[in-house]
């Protein structure tokens, strides 16, 4: 899933040397529609997100509430 928040989630800055990617409406219609008939076993991944560094390490992944 942290490939997908990658490729096809928005982004915001998270502090110094940071951002979240997450899924909003938007970015999870364009994943839904990159996955197909497929999409329907991946919903309980919207509300995922990952704190990604600068230099492109993944920080942290987790459940937004």
């Amino acid at each position: 899933m942290v490939d997908a928040l990658l490729d096809f989630g928005e982004r915001a800055r998270s502090g110094p040397g940071a951002e979240t990617c997450y899924f909003t409406k938007r970015a999870w219609k364009r994943f839904a529609a990159y996955l197909g008939q497929e999409a329907r076993h991946f919903e309980r991944y919207r509300a995922c997100y990952a704190v990604i560094a600068d230099n492109g390490q993944v920080v942290t992944a987790c459940w937004r509430r």
